[in-house]
């Protein structure tokens, strides 16, 4: 028995790539998965290259479905396109390399995302991009400046700009953004939305946000009781950080504290509001950056 090692078959990988431009080919199995699925997923595309691969071979059905170890119906049901191949029956008739049928043959290019057109280019920032900075002032400068680092993206994601992670605040309770890896972030949705719009609009995602015009940070955002916002890190040492919407929910100064004390403690408080936190975007994915 022959090792298939598809992992390893470059012109495959290619061709998936069209169809998975994120994917991180890291296993045999993922790249077995992505396979059956575009061939799932596209019967007319395989019922043409099956064909095209057993007319090449000079194989009738009868013949190829023997070698593929499989009953005349069944071939011929893919090569009508009645029903695919069953993941584990395809991929034994190519392990065993029963027929002289190459994997790549079994699928083409996505003709959707062709490689001339599959990508676009967003900006791609650092969190000191965003300091002393409110989304609008952002936008702006993304838009009339051409001097930022870019990020290539598929040409349809949902996808303003993209963020490099500096830390691994991110990691723990089971979710993982690791340091130096790339969130693609939206932002449209935000823009003339007002500011309890916005913080509708992030609760519960993994959101971008500024703290007092300081540099970017990723958090979990959560809206609770449309009374305070919570900008929660997974990693456990780091402290959660709740702000109030409004000031009536500020935490009274402790009794006995003395006048001046009590005006530091307010302009403490009074920065420490919801309000002064920027929000910037939400995450839709994260690219874990390889190099």
């Amino acid at each position: 028995m022959s090792k298939l090692e598809l992992i390893k078959n470059e012109q495959l990988l290619t061709k998936l790539k069209t169809y998975y431009p994120y994917e991180i080919f890291d296993s045999e199995e993922s790249v077995r998965s992505c396979l059956m699925a575009v061939i799932e997923n596209n019967k007319e595309m395989f019922t043409q290259t099956i064909k095209k691969v057993r007319v090449n071979l000079g194989l009738s059905q009868k013949q190829l479905a023997e070698a593929m170890g499989v009953t005349l119906m069944t071939y011929s049901s893919w090569e009508r396109g009645v029903n695919s191949p069953r993941k584990k029956v395809l991929i034994d008739a190519l392990e065993q390399n029963l027929s002289t049928i190459r994997p790549e043959e079994l699928i083409t290019e996505n003709p959707k995302r062709p490689n001339s057109i599959i990508s676009k280019d967003v900006p791609l920032l650092t969190p000191k991009s965003f300091y002393g900075k409110d989304l609008e002032t952002l936008m702006y400068l993304l838009r009339s400046q051409n001097d930022f680092e870019k990020y290539s993206v598929c040409f349809n994601e949902d996808c303003d700009f993209a963020i490099r992670i500096s830390d691994d605040d991110m990691i723990g309770g089971g979710k993982y953004i690791p340091k130096n890896s790339i969130a693609l972030c939206s932002c449209s949705e935000l823009i003339g939305k007002n500011f309890f719009e916005k913080l509708e609009y992030i609760n519960g995602k993994v959101a971008v946000v500024g703290i007092l015009h300081g540099s970017a940070i990723v958090r979990e955002s959560n809206f609770i009781d449309k009374k305070f916002l919570q900008l929660k890190a997974w990693n456990s040492d780091i402290e959660e950080k709740k702000f109030p919407v409004e000031a009536e929910f500020l935490e009274k100064p402790a009794e006995g504290e003395a006048e001046g004390d009590q005006r530091t403690s307010k302009m403490h408080n009074i920065v420490t509001l919801a309000i002064n936190v920027a929000i910037f975007g939400v995450v839709n994915k994260v690219i874990i950056d390889l190099q």
